[in-house]
């Protein structure tokens, strides 16, 4: 398997020329995800908030999360630069209920372990996490054995996928962090800092996590033949 330092290189090389598709699908799944407060806007009571939040966050961000993955992991692995309209034609495909089943079971472990004084929730998103690319390559498999294959697949391999997250996500982190501290001293600074932290993530950090996670993928599919 490639090192995490080869493993970011090639995600920058795969998204070169393709910045603004990968910061637009961002953008767009994240306006979507935002949606689930509309029932606040509308003044709904507070259980047809929870409801209409529920419907929006499964029905669809959850299908549309695991479409961006995998359109991330076809900018990988084809060099196929339109994020935006794979993410929608994936995560509203043929896989639509998988994706529903896989996403939400998914997440209800790692809430679970989170419960679980975090550090079990963290080991299990690692775990669970190639869940969305084997749903997509493996339309014979079930939600829970697709579940199974990422676990078995992430076997000693969880903390080269931290690393890997941690090496990619760390300088917008700490400048967030930052800023989160200089609000009460500098606000004006520290609004700056945090504008800027967040740009940064749509347009550069994020998708390069995005599209080297896909390529962590599909070494760990190129060993498993």
């Amino acid at each position: 398997m490639k090192t995490n330092k080869d493993l970011i290189r090639v995600a920058k090389e795969s998204l070169s020329g393709n910045y603004v598709q990968a910061a637009g699908a961002l953008i767009i799944t994240g306006l979507i995800g935002c949606t689930s407060s509309a029932g606040e806007l509308l003044n709904l009571n507070l259980f047809l908030n929870f409801a209409l939040t529920l419907i929006i966050a499964i029905f669809v961000s959850a299908p549309l999360t695991c479409g961006l993955s995998n359109a991330f992991r076809l900018l990988a692995s084809d060099k196929d630069g339109r994020v935006v309209a794979n993410a929608f034609g994936i995560g509203f495909g043929e896989n639509y209920f998988r994706f529903i089943g896989g996403y939400v079971l998914m997440y209800l472990i790692i809430i679970l372990g989170c419960i679980l004084f975090i550090v079990p929730g963290i080991i299990w998103g690692l775990a669970y996490s190639l869940t969305p690319f084997i749903l997509k390559d493996n339309p014979e498999l079930g939600v829970t054995d697709a579940l199974t294959a990422s676990r078995m697949a992430m076997k000693g391999k969880k903390a080269k996928l931290l690393g890997l997250i941690l090496s990619i996500i760390l300088i917008p982190l700490i400048a967030m962090l930052v800023g989160a501290i200089l609000i009460s001293i500098k606000p004006w600074l520290a609004a700056i800092l945090i504008i800027v932290s967040v740009a940064a993530c749509f347009f550069y950090f994020t998708p390069v996590l995005e599209t080297a996670v896909s390529h962590f993928y599909l070494e760990v599919k190129k060993e498993e033949k």
